[in-house]
C-alpha cells in the first residue's frame, strides 16, 4: 500500500543533487523539486495529484525515477526540450495536464 501525503512538498532551491526517496508515496498536492542540481528524478513520488515541477535543474540528463502519474501540469526546463520531447515524457508518465517547458530569466 502506498503512503499518502496531504498537501504540497516544496524542495525548491535547496541545492539538492539527490532526492529523498518518496517513490512509494502519493501526494495529494503539488511536488516542486525545481532549482536544484539533480541529474535524475529517482525518489520522486509515484503519484502526484497536483503540479510537478522539475524545472531549473541544469544537470538533469535522465528521467529515471519520473512519477508514474501527474494529474496536474508537468514543468521541465525549456533547455531540455530537445533531450526530453513531449512524446518521450508522455511515454514514461501519465500526465493529466500539460507539459510546460519553462524558460527562466536570471
Amino acid at each position: 500500500m502506498k503512503k499518502i501525503v496531504d498537501g504540497n512538498i516544496e524542495l525548491r532551491g535547496l541545492f539538492l543533487t539527490k532526492l529523498i526517496d518518496l517513490s512509494d508515496v502519493l501526494i495529494n498536492g503539488c511536488y516542486d523539486c525545481s532549482r536544484n542540481y539533480l541529474t535524475d528524478l529517482i525518489g520522486t513520488p509515484h503519484t502526484i495529484h497536483g503540479r510537478f515541477d522539475c524545472s531549473e535543474n541544469p544537470l538533469l540528463n535522465s528521467l529515471n525515477g519520473i512519477p508514474k502519474t501527474v494529474k496536474g501540469d508537468f514543468w521541465i526546463d525549456l533547455l531540455l526540450k530537445d533531450l526530453f520531447s513531449e512524446d518521450y515524457i508522455n511515454s514514461l508518465c501519465n500526465i493529466g495536464g500539460k507539459i510546460i517547458y519553462a524558460k527562466y530569466e536570471e
